[in-house]
């Protein structure tokens, strides 16, 4: 069974290495990348790819990227950001809610012992 999941990874491999190069062919001009290497990261708007490099336009000026020093390509468009971070903060405030809300009792803290006062001799 394990030599069958190494063969399935062995023979999806170049899959998804065709995949990613379609996806660079489907970049268009003007959008924002962030462009990983192995020692940097270049940040600016995509100009084209080649078969060899990829240029975009930084804030010192064009520059072009040799394909054998990228180790990832990303689109930087953060539309929804604060959106995000408003639902996390809200389901991170009703979880804390339902788990306060579960924990208390009205006579106190959960597990807490009633106790009788104690009169002063």
């Amino acid at each position: 069974m394990r030599k069958f999941w190494i063969l399935a990874c062995l023979l999806a491999m170049p899959c998804a290495v065709s995949a990613q190069r379609e996806n660079l062919n489907a970049l268009q001009v003007g959008q924002k990348i962030q462009v990983d290497q192995t020692s940097k990261k270049n940040c600016g708007t995509f100009l084209s790819v080649s078969g060899k490099e990829i240029s975009l336009q930084g804030k010192s000026g064009a520059q072009t990227i040799q394909k054998q020093d990228v180790r990832s390509v990303k689109r930087t468009e953060n539309k929804h950001r604060l959106r995000n971070t408003l639902i996390g903060a809200a389901v991170g405030a009703g979880a804390g809610a339902a788990i306060s809300a579960a924990a208390w009792e009205p006579r106190g803290f959960a597990g807490a012992e009633e106790r009788e006062p104690r009169v002063a001799p």
